[in-house]
């Protein structure tokens, strides 16, 4: 039986069920979607973010350690090294804080490269405070010259673990921003279709 011999009453029932099949597919489509949406939020906010704050505060926790060795070069004052042995102990319960919520390997390796580079850093700066109790200022002084590049190196590696977060969320950002720009211009173009496709069935 061709469409054409088709009574109009036929026709527009075909064309009701097509509509109404249309807009549940839409209406699942839709659901999937922010079903997706909801599962990247928590995802960001739950977990990324939550791992951002650890890396910011590993990274103050290392800044906070800047200067104290110094200071007590200057004055001699035991409370500096009371300060630098507790922000130590802060930053080493961080980066083991920071493992937990890391779950890449980019995010362990740059953990890992802290961690070495870290001991290595804490084992010189060690020695040089030996030296300065000692009295051997001007051989303490050289090697605590040595060991700056050593921080410097740990901070660009604390900021570098902050951006890989950062990155990541804005990207997850970015993709939750679209999705919401496809759902709402989703049914004007569906609606557009579906007018279109009804038209073309009832002028034949």
């Amino acid at each position: 039986m061709s469409w054409k011999r088709i009574s109009l009453r036929a026709k527009i029932f075909i064309i009701l069920t097509g509509l109404v099949l249309t807009t549940l597919l839409g209406g699942s489509v839709t659901m999937f979607l922010v079903y997706r949406i909801g599962l990247l939020s928590n995802s960001v906010i739950n977990h990324d973010i939550v791992a951002l704050n650890a890396a910011q505060e590993l990274d103050s926790a290392l800044v906070m350690q800047k200067g104290l060795l110094t200071y007590y070069f200057l004055d001699g004052n035991p409370e500096w090294l009371d300060q630098l042995e507790k922000h130590r102990a802060t930053f080493e319960e961080l980066l083991k804080k920071a493992r937990d919520s890391s779950y890449t390997q980019t995010q362990r390796d740059i953990l890992n490269q802290i961690d070495s580079r870290y001991i290595r850093y804490s084992y010189m700066r060690d020695q040089v405070i030996a030296l300065y109790k000692k009295g051997e200022r001007d051989s303490g002084y050289s090697l605590h010259q040595e060991i700056r590049p050593q921080f410097l190196a740990i901070r660009d590696l604390t900021d570098l673990y902050k951006a890989v977060y950062e990155q990541h969320i804005a990207q997850a950002r970015s993709l939750m921003g679209s999705r919401i720009a496809f759902i709402n211009t989703w049914p004007w173009w569906r609606c557009r279709l579906l007018l279109s496709w009804a038209c073309c069935l009832l002028t034949y």
